[in-house]
């Protein structure tokens, strides 16, 4: 998900704000690029949850790769953390497919086409 990202001009994208989607995020994305500024020094936005959904609508935009992985549990330092085991002759057998890479240009329009849909319902 951090392939894709989402500067200012994305604010000129969203629906109308006569509309209730177009309502609801104007009001509120506008908040979300500025606590990226203030707290985490980025003039840019990442949307994870909807990259999420564009890999589960349109997984021909993603490169994956059946990788072993594992929860880390036990650790001190790593807990709670995904780690995989990309060694060529992992004792463990690949159990999860994992996104390693994306058309970021056809996510973010992706997104946008669905944010634009969802103000035409609205």
């Amino acid at each position: 998900t951090d392939q894709v990202v989402w500067t200012l001009g994305l604010l000129e994208q969203l629906p109308d704000e006569h509309t209730r989607a177009g309502k609801l995020l104007r009001a509120t994305v506008p908040y979300l690029f500025r606590s990226h500024r203030q707290h985490l020094g980025l003039e840019t936005v990442r949307l994870p949850d909807a990259v999420g959904i564009c890999a589960v609508l349109h997984p021909e935009l993603f490169r994956t790769e059946e990788l072993s992985g594992d929860i880390e549990v036990g650790g001190e330092i790593t807990t709670g953390t995904t780690v995989f085991d990309r060694r060529l002759n992992a004792p463990h057998r690949a159990d999860i497919e994992v996104a390693l890479e994306c058309d970021a240009a056809a996510v973010t329009d992706c997104v946008v086409r669905g944010l634009a849909e969802a103000g035409r319902q609205t």
